[in-house]
């Protein structure tokens, strides 16, 4: 979740994990947080949105105990879903598709940015509400970080998207630990709209090519089966 930093990202880890709010961390809380961070980003990460209020759709928190999380249940693998009747699909995939427009909208100072958008990944509670299961490979990229370069007229249109292209951008992202991680973090924002076409190839799209792909690509783990989709 720190592939992004800003100011305002660390500000708000800070507060996250300042237990007694005397508006400095103690070396115990130090500790804690770096630890944390470092071993179990998923609760740093459920931390600062709950701390800061980040809206932005994700199971309720309840807290923590070394590395176990605890959070909102029951719930099932979406794969469960598979056989369930049209009506209840539809309304699942619906459900997807809003959950990745409220990573982009919902909140005013962030945006949610992630490609394990997967069967393995989508959870499904006893009132048929969908959720992301694991937020340890999910970037929170502050909005201010956004430059404009799209409407600039940046070479990194989105009528120009693949999935080589997307894919070659994450790495470089996570792997980049230079002064430019700051332009790349900005462009985030001219590629979020790529995680609709994640979802549709690794979920809901039952077309040929999608199924192979969901079968050979590891991004794509857990899907339910050879020709099915949601």
């Amino acid at each position: 979740m720190t592939v992004c930093p800003s100011w305002k990202l660390i500000q708000g880890m800070i507060q996250s994990f300042d237990d007694n709010e005397d508006q400095a961390l103690t070396a115990e809380e130090k500790v804690t947080m770096i630890t944390t961070i470092a071993t179990n980003p998923e609760v740093a990460l459920y931390k600062f949105m709950l701390n800061q209020k980040v809206q932005i759709p994700v199971l309720p928190y309840f807290g923590s105990c070394g590395r176990i999380t605890f959070v909102q249940g029951p719930y099932k693998p979406l794969s469960h879903y598979i056989k369930e009747s049209l009506a209840l699909r539809v309304h699942l995939a619906a459900q997807i598709l809003q959950m990745i427009d409220g990573f982009i909208q919902d909140d005013e100072h962030w945006l949610l940015f992630t490609r394990d958008l997967s069967y393995h990944n989508f959870i499904v509670t006893d009132a048929n509400q969908v959720f992301l299961k694991d937020l340890s490979h999910v970037m929170l990229v502050d909005k201010e970080m956004y430059n404009g370069a799209s409407e600039q007229g940046s070479s990194h249109d989105n009528d120009h998207w693949t999935d080589d292209k997307f894919d070659a951008f994450y790495d470089q992202l996570v792997d980049d630990k230079g002064e430019e991680y700051v332009d790349k973090c900005s462009r985030i924002f001219d590629y979020a709209g790529h995680m609709f076409s994640l979802v549709c190839r690794f979920v809901l799209s039952d077309l040929a090519s999608d199924v192979e792909y969901r079968r050979q690509n590891p991004l794509a783990k857990s899907f339910p089966g050879k020709t099915q989709s949601l």
